[in-house]
């Protein structure tokens, strides 16, 4: 149950849920604990959750079709990713984690949070915050690569 209480006390979007409810989903083992060695290579969307980091960092990557990698964010400990992903079942671009220093992460699986979205109301405005976050991150990025000049693109680059 450490892990329970380790996300419980490490991620907002957790804090104020009951911890029998993520107890319930440890023992079912939808919630795992994860450990990356520092400079490693790690596919986020391998397994449909959420990923949650409790100690460290991570660049986040999408690797296109044609093998290019694309930064899209830099997290750091309490972040959860994934929320975005989670209730789609499109073929997503495959997401790169590279970690610089060791990662301790917390993967929650898909049917774990839909089950606690479910049952705790505060836990889904939270969810739905979450992702909203996210959306609007994603959205400010697009608009900042589509109206840049090519000037200002290698100067943020640079």
């Amino acid at each position: 149950m450490n892990v329970v209480k380790t996300l419980l006390n490490t991620c907002p979007l957790f804090e104020n849920l009951d911890s029998r409810l993520l107890e319930t989903h440890f023992e079912n083992g939808r919630i795992k604990e994860k450990t990356f060695p520092s400079t490693d290579y790690l596919k986020i969307n391998e397994t449909p959750g959420l990923f949650c980091i409790i100690e460290g960092s991570v660049d986040i990557m999408e690797l296109s079709k044609n093998g290019n990698l694309m930064l899209v964010e830099h997290f750091k400990s309490h972040a959860c990713i994934g929320a975005n992903r989670l209730i789609s079942d499109d073929d997503h671009p495959t997401v790169i984690g590279r970690t610089k220093e060791p990662l301790k992460a917390v993967i929650i699986h898909r049917e774990a949070i839909l089950d606690l979205l479910n049952k705790d109301k505060k836990f889904l405005k939270d969810f739905l915050m979450l992702v909203s976050e996210r959306s609007k991150m994603l959205s400010e990025k697009i608009h900042s690569l589509s109206f840049k000049s090519l000037e200002e693109k290698i100067i943020g680059f640079l």
